[in-house]
């Protein structure tokens, strides 16, 4: 991760060789899908699932809101935008809601089934907001015409509170993947989707028919803000593929816990990010 960002908070703004750029940034591929991993492993051992949920949408939402206060303060050009809190807590929730619907129908609790499937149709009410502050706020507030930045922000900040699930890092397939990766427990099965799931991203990158084959299927299955550009663009492009050198590590996963640091994903992420970028500032005005 620390790798990756380098390369695009450091190399980048000073143009450096675009060999160590791509080197930088392939090795960092291999970070999203072990983190992935490690919080679906969280989410198996977690005392509280709701808990575990909330942690990661309060760091979504703090660490959105100081992308959005950045953005407006520092040099154009030089900003923060990475924040994959909202996909690891979209994981977390979905896993949440669909373990208990499938516990209280073995137990023949329909009514709390119920409940469980209508918060699962909740989680849409943010991608409905976004199509509306993306489509409709000019129409009921025609004021913000005036002053068009207004809305942009407006846009920002409620996308930060009310993460929309198309729209998270790396894309709701990558939630899809860590909801699979959690109720299918054998290791060696969770390696396989995953090959499956690299293979495909390298499908859809090098191949501009299959990519194409793959945009008409889901803009004609699904008519949803983002979702078209999540599911085709976010996480298949570049060189995302490479994340399948992750494989090694997942498999030889022994199933214990480690040392506890809690807390230093939390704070580490987005502190590193900015010292990063700062750096970058630094060594941009003084070349």
């Amino acid at each position: 991760m620390t790798v990756d960002h380098i390369a695009v908070y450091v190399f980048m703004p000073l143009q450096v060789p675009v060999v160590a750029y791509e080197i930088f940034r392939g090795v960092g591929r291999i970070a999203a899908p072990l983190f992935l991993f490690i919080v679906i492993n969280s989410a198996q051992y977690t005392r509280s699932k709701p808990k575990l949920v909330l942690r990661l949408y309060v760091a979504s939402v703090i660490l959105g809101l100081l992308n959005i206060a950045s953005s407006e303060v520092l040099p154009l050009g030089f900003f923060v935008n990475g924040n994959i809190f909202p996909t690891f807590m979209y994981t977390v929730l979905y896993i949440y809601l669909l373990e208990n619907i499938v516990n209280a129908m073995r137990n023949k609790r329909y009514a709390h089934a119920v409940c469980f499937a209508v918060g699962l149709l909740l989680t849409y009410l943010p991608t409905a907001l976004y199509r509306w502050s993306h489509q409709g706020i000019l129409t009921t507030f025609p004021v913000l015409k005036e002053n068009i930045s207004q809305v942009f922000l407006i846009q920002k900040v409620i996308g930060a509170i009310l993460p929309n699930v198309f729209e998270v890092e790396y894309s709701v397939s990558f939630v899809l993947l860590g909801i699979l990766w959690y109720f299918v427990r054998n290791r060696k099965i969770q390696c396989g989707l995953f090959l499956l799931f690299s293979a495909f991203c390298f499908c859809v990158i090098n191949n501009l028919l299959f990519s194409a084959f793959c945009f008409c299927v889901i803009n004609n299955l699904f008519e949803l803000p983002g979702m078209l550009y999540s599911l085709t663009m976010d996480l298949f492009m570049g060189k995302q593929y490479l994340m399948i050198l992750a494989l090694p590590f997942i498999y030889l996963y022994n199933s214990k816990k480690g040392r506890s640091a809690k807390w230093l994903f939390y704070v580490y992420y987005p502190t590193h990010q900015y010292l990063l970028l700062i750096i970058g500032f630094l060594l941009t005005v003084h070349t």
